[in-house]
C-alpha cells in the first residue's frame, strides 16, 4: 500500500504472490521497486499503479539469475539505471533496470 500524504488516500499495489518484504522509492517519487518472499522483483509506476515484472521469482530462479530465497532489500542507483537486491540466499544481485 502507498499513500499520498497530501490526499491521505491509500493505493494498494497487488502483484506479489507472497508477502512483500522490502521496497525502494525513486528519488523523483515516480517509481517503487519491491521484493518479496516469492523471490520476485516488481517495479511500479506510483501514479498509475502499473506493474513491470523485473524478475518473476518462483522455483529454479538461481538458474535464471535471480534469488532463490526471499528478497530482503532492494535499492536503486538511478544515475546508472542499476538496481541492487539482497536475498535470504546470501546473494547480492545487480540488475540493469533499462532491460526490464
Amino acid at each position: 500500500q502507498i499513500s499520498d500524504l497530501a490526499l491521505g488516500e491509500p493505493r494498494f499495489l497487488k502483484g506479489h504472490k507472497q508477502v512483500p518484504t522490502c521496497c525502494c522509492l525513486s528519488s523523483d517519487e515516480r517509481t517503487v521497486v519491491s521484493g518479496g518472499k516469492d523471490c520476485a522483483l516488481l517495479r511500479w509506476d506510483v501514479e498509475t499503479g502499473k506493474k513491470d515484472v523485473l524478475h518473476p521469482g518462483g522455483k529454479n530462479m538461481f538458474e535464471c539469475g535471480g534469488h532463490f530465497h526471499m528478497v530482503m532489500d532492494v535499492c536503486m542507483v538511478e544515475s546508472r539505471s542499476l538496481l541492487i537486491s539482497t536475498g535470504y540466499d546470501r546473494l547480492v544481485r545487480l540488475w540493469d533496470a533499462r532491460l526490464a
